[in-house]
């Protein structure tokens, strides 16, 4: 590690790190540290100017090594190692300290503490930064096959979307039919449209799109491989043979360069509230619609719909922020249909977000709806004797008890993670939210993204939404997955290696690899482990599980962590001295 030739490189990002942090003062101080050949701040480092001065910087000096002290490595990391790579750099001989969340953002009101921390950090990059070393990267050819798991709204959207960007689509639905949850609601918010004219547009589109194959009563079971190549097995449901030669449980199988998750939500059945399922006047939302839709709907008197049922502190504890509006949207077609009917809406909140909401919910009050508010600990009760369905509470800020005697009693219940989802999770290893639903990489940078790469999200799988929501989340989805589709190859950078001297093949490693990343081998060096590049995720689960410390993250090796602990240990916070 002797004679390295290290440049330094401060961002100010504007003001978000040079308002905290004296950036001009820290270049400074870094200056005269062994093996730094270079050391230069600028205002925005990931601007064409900035990059073009670490090129040229890497050129002129005949840098071995780059420091960069910016923004999260998440954001920026990839522009700094082309740059590394276009000055003819080994791209992997860089180090990203993040200065702006790890420290000008967490202490903007304690600017001294903030320059003390900014530079033990730098200390720290510089000092891991000494023991990197090249590493080369690998790639694969990539499938320009899409898979799309789920036949609603969302799915048939990605597909048709994916279809018109010239790429091979595989649909999949579990149910017989597509359509989703939109085969049985009636009109859609805010236009009023009929969800079965939507709903056969958008089939129509399906039909009419070349390269779009799509399979009914059908489930995905099994995933290996990667971004580009991913190896995935499907099952029929529920198929009958043609012929006894013919074995339903035999797999289908297709390699797919990404895979986009459509697999939606349901509504919660409230058994256990308001006597649901007690009498058939007592319905849910959807079990609404599908009487509006069936044409099975006789004129009511009176119609009481009822707010959070088992939703924000119930059953579950988040809000599904479409409820309102669909009891709003349904209220007024009984209003539309029946002028005379009495209809109350009891809530706990109106969430109706946005313009078009506010005017529908404005367009309630102008019809005569009557909404009551009514909190959680005094709940309406509804009774039911033979009959006789009555349901009375407090309301607002009165103290008299106020009854109705409802035709119908709607209870408005939240959208609800499918089982399928859940169960869609554990086959592919990814992340549920804390509501169960499918966790996205960054819901501000990468919203259609799921926490594993060239697997993306659209939908209610994601989080309840409206249809347009959901429309749009499958274009977006979709325009992720072409990226990845479009390459040609895809590079597979060296997460970990093993050495092989010292492996004692315990197989240890391989039982913890959440991705089936690693296999026993044996050669010149005897038995012992080797990572397959295509499956392994750099978590780094092998490392901490392997007792003779033969595995290793290439980036992040013990020898950088204990250089940078050993630096910090060293540094003299009176900054007397510093030792790196």
């Amino acid at each position: 590690m002797n004679g390295r030739r290290i440049g330094v490189f401060i961002c100010q990002c504007g003001t978000n790190i040079g308002r905290t942090i004296d950036v001009l003062q820290l270049a400074e101080e870094l200056k005269p540290l062994p093996d730094i050949e270079w050391v230069e701040y600028g205002k925005y480092l990931c601007s064409n100017e900035g990059l073009a001065a670490i090129r040229d910087a890497i050129k002129k000096f005949n840098l071995d090594r780059v420091v960069v002290g910016a923004c999260t490595p998440r954001n920026q990391e990839k522009q700094f190692s082309f740059i590394c790579q276009d000055a003819g750099l080994n791209p992997y001989l860089l180090e990203m300290v993040n200065l702006r969340e790890q420290c000008s953002w967490v202490h903007l009101n304690d600017k001294e503490g903030a320059m003390r921390k900014a530079k033990e950090l730098m200390l720290m990059g510089i000092a891991k930064a000494k023991f990197l070393e090249p590493q080369y990267a690998s790639s694969i050819a990539v499938s320009s096959k899409l898979l799309v798991v789920g036949g609603g709204v969302s799915g048939i959207t990605a597909a048709i979307s994916a279809a018109r960007q010239g790429h091979q689509v595989l649909l999949v639905e579990k149910e017989s039919e597509l359509g989703g949850l939109l085969r049985y609601t009636d009109t859609l918010f805010p236009t009023g449209m009929k969800s079965a004219d939507v709903l056969c547009s958008l089939i129509d589109s399906l039909k009419n799109e070349k390269g779009i194959e799509v399979m009914t009563s059908t489930t995905l079971f099994f995933v290996e491989g990667s971004v580009g190549r991913f190896k995935v097995k499907l099952k029929r449901i529920d198929e009958k043979p043609e012929n006894e030669e013919v074995n339903k449980d035999i797999p289908l199988e297709r390699t797919v360069g990404a895979i986009i998750l459509a697999t939606g939500a349901v509504e919660a059945k409230p058994v256990g509230h308001y006597h649901y399922g007690d009498d058939p006047r007592i319905l849910t939302e959807i079990e609404l619609e599908k009487r509006f839709k069936n044409e099975e709907f006789l004129e009511p008197k009176e119609v009481v719909f009822i707010q959070c049922v088992g939703a924000r502190g119930e059953d579950v504890p988040y809000c599904s922020k479409i409820c309102c509006v669909t009891a709003i949207k349904n209220a007024l077609k009984i209003k539309e249909m029946f002028p005379n009917v009495k209809i109350s809406i009891l809530h706990r909140d109106i969430f109706v977000a946005g313009l078009l909401g506010e005017q529908f919910y404005n367009k309630a009050w102008d019809a005569g709806i009557q909404f009551h508010y009514y909190q959680l600990n005094k709940k309406p009760e509804v009774k039911l004797e033979g009959i006789d369905l009555t349901v009375s509470g407090t309301f607002g800020k009165a103290v008299e008890v106020i009854s109705f005697s409802p035709d119908l009693l709607i209870l408005t219940t939240p959208m609800v993670s499918h089982e399928g989802t859940i169960e869609i999770s554990k086959v592919l290893k990814i992340p549920l939210d804390s509501d169960k639903f499918l966790l996205e990489k960054n819901p501000k940078i990468y919203p259609m993204d799921s926490q594993k790469k060239g697997i993306y999200l659209c939908g209610c799988c994601r989080e309840p939404a409206l249809v347009s929501k959901c429309i749009a989340q499958g274009q977006g989805a979709a325009s992720r997955a072409a990226i990845q589709l479009g390459k040609e190859y895809i590079t597979l950078h060296p997460m970990a290696s093993v050495d092989a001297e010292t492996c004692r093949g315990c197989g240890r490693c391989i039982d913890v690899c959440p991705n089936d990343a690693l296999e026993m081998v044996e050669d010149e060096n005897g038995r012992h482990v080797k990572v397959n590049d295509i499956l392994c995720q750099g978590c780094g689960t092998c490392c901490a599980t392997c007792w003779t410390h033969s595995i290793h993250m290439n980036c992040f090796h013990s020898k950088h962590l204990n250089a940078m602990i050993n630096t910090l240990i060293n540094i003299d916070r009176k900054g007397e001295s510093i030792n790196v």
